[in-house]
């Protein structure tokens, strides 16, 4: 069996793929699959060395992104995008899945355009409560459509939608218990706050935790990623 996976640009789209394909290679360990070949497409192989460690195989597309603003880097990108459409109808003919799983993102037009000629199924998942303008546009389309937040039901075929929640490494399940104050430089005894965020709330949260910081440094120790 093989599976095509394309996501775009961020961790937020590439680690929920890597949770995905641990939970892939048990299901294909379980069901007797003798072989499961698994390609990752998209524009940047982001975290090469996990893809190597995961056994995924990265096959580069071109991609254009689509700001919500007036910019000439827009006329530029849509060409990058019309390249990345050719491209990845190439390279998904000479490594035709038997299935097409996308989490979205500017990188995953392309792929999700090459499914749509070839109408290869298509499963995709999202992880926001407004859902990105591509994977709106491939739900039109796509076979089964996978939600992290009720709120985004709104926006989907009901009769193929399901809520299963944001896919989580196991690995972060386990922390590590020695070690990580050292590596973190953090003082023993003093509270830590970890800050994180993503996609359309991140900018909001970042600057809120900069005008706040002087105080919160006064009690706690801060890691914002």
């Amino acid at each position: 069996m093989r599976i095509i996976l394309t996501g775009g640009g961020t961790g937020g789209h590439f680690y929920p793929i890597i949770a995905v394909v641990d939970s892939l290679k048990e299901i294909a360990e379980d069901n007797k699959i003798a072989k499961l070949e698994l390609l990752y497409m998209s524009d940047t192989p982001y975290e090469e060395g996990l893809l190597l460690q995961k056994g995924i195989r990265f096959k580069k597309i071109s991609a254009g992104k689509v700001r919500r603003y007036f910019s000439l880097l827009n006329i530029i990108d849509s060409f990058k995008t019309a390249a990345g459409i050719f491209d990845a109808l190439i390279k998904i003919y000479f490594n035709f899945p038997d299935v097409i799983f996308s989490k979205g993102g500017y990188a995953s037009f392309p792929v999700m355009a090459a499914a749509r000629i070839f109408g290869i199924p298509t499963i995709i998942h999202d992880s926001d409560a407004v859902p990105g303008k591509v994977n709106q546009w491939s739900a039109k389309f796509a076979d089964r459509i996978a939600i992290s937040f009720p709120e985004a039901a709104k926006y989907f075929p009901e009769d193929k939608t399901a809520l299963t929640g944001n896919p989580v490494r196991r690995e972060l399940f386990i922390p590590a218990k020695l070690g990580a104050k050292e590596f973190l430089h953090l003082e023993e005894n003093v509270p830590v706050i970890f800050v994180i965020g993503g996609s359309q709330g991140s900018q909001k949260i970042n600057d809120v935790v900069v005008d706040i910081l002087p105080s919160l440094l006064e009690k706690y120790q801060i890691i914002h990623q």
